[in-house]
């Protein structure tokens, strides 16, 4: 594995997948809500913003139509009470409810398709009654229709698994015969030649199993046009694009409360000698899986050192494989302190974009 680090730069992103944890504690009618979010979040899908495919990701983990993310999120968090950061009185543990909300990107073909699996859970307490909840949307964005697809425009499993002498139904009835499936998510498109699945078993685990497309029959129109489309690249008019990040190029004054893209002293990271690409080479560890996407052979991250040395904000914004992209962030995320950029001598919050080349 290489890598290597850019000077902090404006860029134009044909993709940007934001990579974001959240931790919530809301209280309401005398329960105490706890919700943790986890999303990879298409900003930008072929440099725009995929409103529709925005809108179907709310509509599943926030249950708000509303194409805005943030507004959708806040939303959802408001119909679960006030935010709290410290209780007064410890309420008995049967008032506390727990949410779960997570979007994995599963799929990419640039020009073609982005699939994503999104989660919502619930496990209510005593006091509230019922019984937990999951519920999982199989999401695919066709780019080059501008159409979004679920699982059943893709495939009918319950037809499959009816039918005789089917290679894909032949392999669930054996899982099957041993008692150890009870529910079969997907399919999510993973490359122009096979898809996973998400299996429930009967002790609750889960676990994605991944099949070529060959190996299951009966594929419907939809997502064999989806494989067969041609690689377009979109005609991108530069100013349709704004950029509402706030971020500051140039400041005659220094406010280290700001977040700078062109700083006098890069952001460096150095422990005890080693350098950020032995870091990472020595550390970046990928899924045995991940051979199934075919990565590309580059990704580049954007994140954000702040003042203290500490990563936040981080983006994909040139995928290789959604494994290898999130095995990226995940190294980022645990790594330890970096020396912060410069300005004019004083600490500032900057942005640093990293090229990370891979070989499987």
């Amino acid at each position: 594995m290489a890598v290597c680090v850019s000077k902090a730069q404006t860029t134009l992103s044909r993709y940007d997948i934001r990579y974001s944890t959240e931790h919530h504690v809301l209280t309401k009618d005398g329960y105490v809500n706890v919700v943790d979010i986890d999303l990879e979040w298409p900003d930008v899908v072929e440099f725009g913003k995929a409103e529709k495919l925005q809108k179907a990701l709310c509509d599943s983990l926030f249950r708000n139509f509303n194409r805005d993310m943030l507004a959708s999120k806040q939303h959802y968090l408001d119909s679960l009470g006030c935010e709290v950061t410290k209780l007064d009185t410890i309420p008995d543990d049967d008032s506390f409810n727990y949410y779960t909300l997570s979007l994995k990107e599963m799929g990419l073909r640039q020009g073609r398709f982005i699939s994503f699996l999104a989660t919502f859970e619930c496990n209510p307490g005593k006091k509230k009654g019922g019984s937990n909840v999951v519920a999982d949307y199989c999401i695919t964005y066709d780019v080059n229709n501008d159409v979004v697809l679920n699982e059943r425009d893709l495939l009918d499993v319950e037809y499959v698994l009816g039918t005789v002498d089917n290679r894909f139904g032949n392999y669930i009835y054996a899982l099957l015969s041993r008692g150890s499936v009870s529910n079969i998510i997907g399919p999510i498109p993973v490359t122009e030649n096979n898809m996973s699945f998400k299996i429930y078993k009967e002790d609750g685990s889960n676990n994605i199993i991944y099949v070529d497309n060959d190996y299951v029959g009966h594929l419907r129109r939809p997502y064999k046009k989806l494989l067969k489309a041609d690689h377009k690249v979109k005609t991108v008019v530069l100013n349709t694009l704004s950029d509402a990040s706030g971020l500051m190029n140039d400041a005659d004054k220094v406010d280290t409360t700001l977040l700078y893209r062109k700083v006098d002293e890069q952001p460096v990271f150095e422990l005890n000698g080693e350098t950020l690409p032995q870091y990472m080479a020595a550390n970046l560890d990928m899924p045995k899986e991940v051979k199934v996407e075919k990565p590309l052979k580059r990704a580049m991250v954007s994140f954000v050192v702040e003042r203290d040395g500490s990563l936040s904000n981080f983006h994909i914004i040139q995928p290789s494989s959604p494994m290898v992209d999130r095995s990226i962030i995940e190294l980022l995320k645990s790594m330890p302190r970096w020396k912060p950029g410069k300005i004019k001598n004083q600490i500032v919050r900057s942005v640093c974009i990293v090229p990370v080349t891979v070989q499987i």
